[in-house]
């Protein structure tokens, strides 16, 4: 511990370490989260999609359905 106390050069570099490792668990955590965040932006679109795919074949199912309606309506008169 004497040789890290009278070296400044030693300090200079212990401290550039501390630097360098906090610097680096922050671009590290900060990454994280941006994964995060585009993870969440993708499942959502895929829902959206999902939602709005089940819709429009919700909406053709039903329009198939009162075609058939109508046809039969035609047919029987």
């Amino acid at each position: 511990m004497g040789a890290i106390k009278n070296n400044p050069r030693s300090i200079l570099l212990a401290w550039s370490g501390i630097i360098v490792l906090g610097f680096g668990a922050f671009v590290y955590s900060k990454d994280l989260v941006s994964n995060e965040r585009r993870a969440e932006e993708i499942r959502r679109i895929k829902r959206e999609r999902r939602m709005l795919a089940y819709r429009d074949y919700k909406a053709q199912e039903d329009d198939d359905d009162i075609r058939k309606e109508q046809g039969n309506q035609e047919g029987s008169q």
